[in-house]
């Protein structure tokens, strides 16, 4: 009785196994899982939620690179054969189910001299040539940019590797879309980098007609308080130290904020008004102070304009 019980648990495990790889080598499968990321990352584009480093999101990229991996396992031994080429000698149903078949009878000329004539012609053309000997029959096979099918191999595995770095960023690394530091000030990266970013100076410059020429941030980087990096960002060319990368994303107003409680000064910094609302065609700039000495949070709201 034990010994059934173990070939059943067996059995079962081999048809979860089974079932799992059919699933995982299924085309099908492929094209849902790139719709669900494509539309992941749609919302995760137009809306503030963190859709990219979401937990649902790796997994879908991870069944993602799984099932191109097993697809092109099961592929593999019609690739093998593909490269090493289809048996030379046919029987005569496989020249009949052949859209493309000629015949050519009586030749005027030595079955040798043919042979050659044939030979050359196909191997001035890149062909790779087969034959086979049988009797007084000679057989040939011909094909030519076989490992072109390889190029399938190739883009998978290009797929399957940004996949892969986009898991490993997303746990190993960080990102902040938010990073917001105001002109004169310091702010620390956190992550346990001991990284700080001074922002010295930000400039924007426009054409005459109002379109923006140039975004430029000058910039002193700290680890652990010591300087080691100064320079002026800009568009499409970041700050870059030791595997983390500083890109200018927007930019906006601050305003110098001092707050004192007792004739004690417990806030003194530039403010980036990062937040905004509009109401009935009114806009304002919102920033927002959190002194936790003092278990004070502070709104500074800037005086509102038209935008109509």
């Amino acid at each position: 009785m034990g010994k059934k019980i173990d070939n059943e648990s067996t059995n079962t495990g081999e048809n979860w196994a089974k079932w799992l790889w059919r699933l995982f080598s299924s085309a099908k499968l492929a094209i849902a899982l790139i719709l669900i990321i494509a539309v992941l990352s749609v919302v995760g584009i137009f809306t503030s939620v963190d859709l990219f480093s979401s937990w649902y999101f790796v997994a879908f990229g991870i069944l993602l690179m799984l099932n191109i991996l097993i697809c092109n396992i099961n592929r593999w031994k019609g690739i093998q054969k593909n490269l090493k080429g289809s048996q030379i000698k046919q029987s005569e149903n496989f020249f009949e189910g052949q859209d493309k078949v000629t015949e050519i009878k009586d030749f005027h000329y030595a079955p040798s001299i043919v042979l050659e004539a044939v030979t050359s012609a196909l191997q001035k053309r890149g062909y790779r040539l087969r034959s086979e000997n049988e009797a007084d029959n000679t057989y040939i096979a011909a094909d030519k940019n076989r490992f072109f099918i390889l190029g399938t191999y190739l883009s998978h595995l290009s797929i399957i590797l940004l996949v892969l770095a986009y898991i490993i960023g997303s746990t190993l690394g960080f990102r902040e879309s938010a990073f917001i530091v105001s002109e004169g000030d310091t702010e620390n990266v956190g992550h346990d980098t001991g990284l700080s970013l001074e922002l010295i100076s930000f400039t924007d410059s426009y054409y005459e007609d109002g379109t923006p020429s140039d975004y430029s941030s000058e910039v002193v980087l700290y680890n652990d308080g010591i300087e080691v990096a100064r320079t002026t960002i800009r568009v499409n060319h970041p700050l870059s130290y030791e595997g983390i990368r500083f890109y200018q994303s927007f930019f906006g107003p601050a305003a110098a904020i001092e707050v004192t409680k007792n004739g004690e000064t417990v806030y003194l910094g530039n403010l980036a008004l990062y937040g905004n609302f509009d109401s009935y065609g009114y806009y304002r700039n919102v920033g927002f102070i959190d002194i936790d000495q003092s278990r004070l949070s502070l709104a500074i709201i800037t005086p509102s304009f038209n935008t109509a």
